[in-house]
C-alpha cells in the first residue's frame, strides 16, 4: 500500500514526536532528576559546613575560657594548703596559729588535731583549741584566722567569760585548714 504525501508527513511527524518523546523521557527527564538530587545533596554539605565552620569559629573562644579556668583554678590551689599528707597540713595549720598567738597575746591553752573531714572537693583539717585572752586580743586572733592567705574558717566558736568584766575570756573553737581531696590521708 502506497501512503500519501500527506500520510507520509503526518506519519513522519508522529514518529519524531514519538523520538522526541522517548528521547525525553530516558534521556533528559533522568539527567534532571539527578540534578535535582545533587543540587539536594550541594543544600546538605553546605547546611554541614557551615556547621563545621561555626564550631570552628567557637573553637578559640573555647579555649581562652579554658585558659582562664586554668589560671582561676591555680590561683583558687593557692588558698589551700600545701600539706601533701594530712599531718604536714595540720602541722602548717598549727604553726599559723602560733604565729598569730604571738601576734595578738593570746594564749593557746590546749590544742588537739581532729579526725579530716571530706569536703565534695577537699580535706577539712580541723585543730581544736582553746584560747585565752583579752576581747580585743580574741577578735584581733579571729580576724587573723579569717583574713589570712590561705583558706582557714572557724566552724566552731563557744566563748566563755570570767565573773569580772575586766577578766580574760575564754575561747573554745575549731580552726579548719583545706587541702586537695584524693590526697592520702
Amino acid at each position: 500500500m502506497k501512503l500519501s504525501r500527506r500520510e507520509q508527513g503526518v506519519l513522519a511527524l508522529l514518529s519524531l514526536a514519538g523520538l522526541v518523546y522517548v528521547g525525553f523521557v530516558y534521556g533528559i527527564d533522568p539527567v534532571l532528576g539527578s540534578q535535582q538530587a545533587i543540587r539536594e545533596e550541594i543544600e546538605l554539605k553546605r547546611a554541614s559546613l557551615d556547621q563545621y565552620r561555626l564550631v570552628a569559629s567557637e573553637r578559640k573562644r573555647f579555649q581562652d575560657r579554658v585558659s582562664e579556668l586554668q589560671a582561676r583554678v591555680t590561683e583558687s590551689e593557692g588558698f589551700l594548703l600545701r600539706g601533701d599528707k594530712v599531718p604536714v597540713a595540720a602541722a602548717e595549720v598549727q604553726e599559723l596559729l602560733h604565729h598569730f598567738e604571738q601576734e595578738t597575746g593570746v594564749s593557746i591553752i590546749r590544742e588537739a588535731v581532729l579526725r579530716p573531714k571530706q569536703n565534695d572537693m577537699f580535706l577539712e583539717v580541723s585543730i581544736e583549741l582553746s584560747v585565752k585572752g583579752s576581747l580585743g586580743q580574741i577578735k584581733d586572733f579571729l580576724y587573723r584566722v579569717e583574713t589570712h592567705d590561705k583558706l582557714l574558717t572557724i566552724p566552731q566558736l563557744s566563748i566563755r567569760s570570767s565573773f569580772s568584766a575586766n577578766g580574760p575570756l575564754s575561747v573554745d573553737l575549731h580552726v579548719a585548714g583545706h587541702m586537695p581531696r584524693g590526697e592520702k590521708l
